[in-house]
Parts: C-alpha cells; sequence; structure tokens
C-alpha cells in the first residue's frame, strides 16, 4: 500500500511539474537576486537541519 501511495504521489507530483514549470521559472526570473538567495538559503539551512536530526538519531 505504501508504495502504491508514494507511485501516486510522484506521478502527481510530476503532472504539476510539467504544468506550473513555465510560470514558477517565470517568477523566478523575475525575482531580485537577492531574495533567490534568501530561498535557496533558507532550502540549505533546512537540509542541514533535517540531516543533523535524522543523523542524531542514529
Amino acid at each position: 500500500m505504501m508504495v502504491h501511495s508514494y507511485l501516486v504521489f510522484n506521478s502527481r507530483s510530476q503532472m504539476y511539474a510539467n504544468l506550473y514549470f513555465p510560470q514558477i521559472s517565470e517568477l523566478l526570473r523575475r525575482l531580485p537576486n537577492v531574495i533567490l538567495l534568501m530561498l535557496k538559503t533558507n532550502d540549505c539551512l533546512r537540509a542541514v537541519n533535517h540531516a543533523l536530526y535524522f543523523h542524531s538519531e542514529i
């Protein structure tokens, strides 16, 4: 059941990514570089936080 749910989620994600990619790309193109840097920094900090959290549970 878990594999089926993952496949459905993955297929929907792919569909939405294909549908909204042009609009998202245009939005990101219009954003000032400093905002893009803030978004990327936030993404990196979340990844580090996630990695440290799961590493500490091992």
